[in-house]
Parts: structure tokens; sequence; C-alpha cells
């Protein structure tokens, strides 16, 4: 499949998330300092959405909302219990003012 346009890059200012669906597949968009990453919407532990949770821009995790599992920006694994389980990391990048995906459902 084709990168998807999923964002304008004002839509994401740095330090920030924003959620998106591809197809039915939620998807959390990240910027930290200009850097994109994107990851899968769901916890691989409670099934809760990453984007409620909190960003850490320095260590590069964001935490799941309920139980505080923290997922690494740039893999996918978790950085902490209760997730033992990595979630699904996807090819973000800008083009011009715009955001793309490479997503493979």
């Amino acid at each position: 499949m084709p990168p998807v346009r999923v964002a304008a890059l004002t839509d994401l200012p740095s330090g920030k998330t924003l959620a998106v669906k591809l197809k039915a597949t939620p998807i959390i968009l990240v910027n930290v300092a200009g850097v994109f990453y994107a990851l899968h919407d769901r916890c691989s532990h409670a099934n809760a959405h990453l984007s409620h949770g909190d960003l850490d821009s320095e260590a590069l995790t964001v935490e799941c909302p309920l139980h505080g599992a923290r997922f690494d920006l740039q893999t996918g694994h978790p950085r902490s219990l209760p997730a033992t389980k990595p979630v699904k990391t996807y090819t973000v990048y800008a083009e011009g003012d715009e955001l793309f995906v490479d997503f493979d459902d």
C-alpha cells in the first residue's frame, strides 16, 4: 500500500501526540522536537488508547493511561510492566506540510 497522508504538520506540534485512524486501525502520532513517530494506539496489555497517556519526550516513551506500562517510541517495545508485548510501529515522515505513514495492515 502506498504511504497515506495522516495529518498536516500544524496538527502535531512538538511535544504532542495525535490520534488518527487508518482504515479501522488506531494510530498514535508523536512529534518530539521535529522527529515523528507512529505506533499502534492500543496498549498490548490493557487495550487502552496510548494517545490518552503521558508522553515523555526525554525518555522517548508513551505511557498507558490504565496501568502505566511505558512503550518505546522508536521500537514499540515495552520498557515497563505490566506490558510484555510490543505494539506495532510505522514509518512516518513529513513531506512538504504534510505527514505520511507507510501503512500495511
